[in-house]
C-alpha cells in the first residue's frame, strides 16, 4: 500500500517530521530552561524572606515579637500567595504559622543564618495536599541574646511556577501542531512544483511509440539530477531509431525482390502459354526447380510442355 504513495506525500511526511522533531528539542530546552529559570526566582525569593525576617528578629524587641506580637512577622507573608511561615523554638515546638498547612513545615537540618549556608538550605518540598515547592530552614538569634534563636521555615508553592510551565506547553504544543501543518503543507506544495518538470518529461515520453520514434525528451526541461538519464533516454530512442530504419529498409528490400521474383514468374508463364517456351526453358528463366515448377504449372491448371529432346517421364522423375 506504501508503494502506492506519492512522492510530494512522502515529502510532506518528511518536511512534517522534522519540524516536529525540531519542535520538540526547543521546545524541552526551552521547557527545562524556564523551569530552571523560576526555580532560581523561588529561590531567590526565599533568601530575600529569610534575609528580612532574620534582619527584624536580630533587633531588639525580636524576643518580644516572637512571643507576644508574632502576627508581626506572619504578616510579612501574609499577602503572598502560596508562601507559609512556621516559627518553632530551639525544641521545635511550633510558636507560630501563617496557615495551618504552614504547621506542618518542619526538617530537620536548619542551617545558620548568616554564614552564607543559606543557599544550600534550599531543598524541594511536599505537602501533604500534594503541593509542591521550594523550602528553606535556618537558625536565627532572637534580640541580642546569642543563645536565644528560633528556626524559621519558610516555603513557597510553585502553583504560579507550575501555571506558567503549563501555558508555556500548550504553547509549545500548538505552535508545533501549527509547524508540522505548515512544514507538510509546504513539502508538499513544494515537491509538486519540483515534480511539475518530471511529470512533463513523462507525458513527453509516453507520446513516443513503436511507430513514432521521432519524437525526443527536452533536456532544457528537465531537472538537474534527472539530465543524466533524459541523455540515456535519447540515445535509447536514436539506437531504436536506427534499428528500426534499418529493419524497415530490409523489409522494403525483400518485399520488392519478391514482388519481382513473382513478376519475372507471371513474364515465364506468359510466355509459356504461348508456347515459347518449353518446361526446362521456362524453370531455368523463373528460377524454380523441376518439382516446384510442375507444382506451379498444376496449380495454375497449365500443361506441362516439352519437345523432342525433353522426356517427360525424366521430368516427373527428377528434381
Amino acid at each position: 500500500m506504501l508503494r502506492h504513495v506519492s512522492l510530494a506525500t512522502w515529502l510532506a511526511v518528511f518536511f512534517a517530521a522534522v519540524t516536529a522533531l525540531v519542535f520538540s528539542v526547543a521546545g524541552v530546552h526551552l521547557y527545562l530552561s524556564m523551569s530552571q529559570q523560576l526555580q532560581l526566582r523561588d529561590d531567590e525569593f526565599l533568601l530575600k524572606t529569610i534575609a528580612f525576617l532574620r534582619h527584624r528578629l536580630e533587633e531588639r524587641d525580636g524576643a518580644e515579637i516572637v512571643r507576644v506580637y508574632p502576627d508581626r512577622l506572619l504578616d510579612i507573608v501574609m499577602g503572598q500567595k502560596g508562601v507559609l511561615l512556621a516559627i518553632r523554638d530551639s525544641r521545635e515546638d511550633l510558636l507560630a504559622a501563617s496557615a495551618r498547612d504552614a504547621m506542618e513545615l518542619t526538617t530537620d537540618a536548619p542551617v545558620p543564618a548568616g554564614h552564607g549556608q543559606e543557599a544550600e538550605a534550599i531543598r524541594d518540598w511536599h505537602g501533604s495536599d500534594g503541593e509542591r515547592g521550594r523550602m528553606i530552614a535556618v537558625w536565627v538569634r532572637i534580640g541580642e541574646k546569642p543563645d536565644d534563636r528560633v528556626q524559621l521555615i519558610v516555603a513557597r508553592q510553585n502553583t504560579g511556577s507550575a501555571v506558567v510551565l503549563r501555558e508555556h506547553r500548550d504553547h509549545v504544543l500548538l505552535t508545533m501542531l501549527m509547524g508540522v501543518l505548515v512544514a507538510a503543507a509546504l513539502g508538499y506544495v513544494i515537491a509538486r512544483r519540483g515534480l511539475r518538470s518530471v511529470r512533463a518529461l513523462a507525458r513527453a515520453a509516453g507520446e513516443i511509440t513503436a511507430n513514432q520514434l521521432g519524437g525526443r525528451l527536452r533536456i532544457e526541461e528537465a531537472p538537474l539530477e534527472l539530465e543524466v538519464m533524459v541523455r540515456a533516454f535519447n540515445r535509447m530512442l536514436d539506437r531504436l531509431a536506427g534499428r528500426e530504419k534499418s529493419t524497415r529498409a530490409a523489409t522494403l528490400r525483400r518485399i520488392l525482390e519478391r514482388r519481382l521474383a513473382d513478376a519475372k514468374v507471371e513474364e515465364v508463364l506468359a510466355k509459356y502459354k504461348r508456347g515459347k517456351m518449353t518446361f526446362l526453358e521456362a524453370a531455368k528463366k523463373a528460377g524454380r526447380s523441376k518439382r516446384a515448377m510442375v507444382a506451379l504449372l498444376r496449380s495454375r491448371k497449365l500443361p506441362i510442355i516439352y519437345d523432342e529432346e525433353e522426356d517427360l517421364m525424366g521430368i516427373l522423375g527428377r528434381r
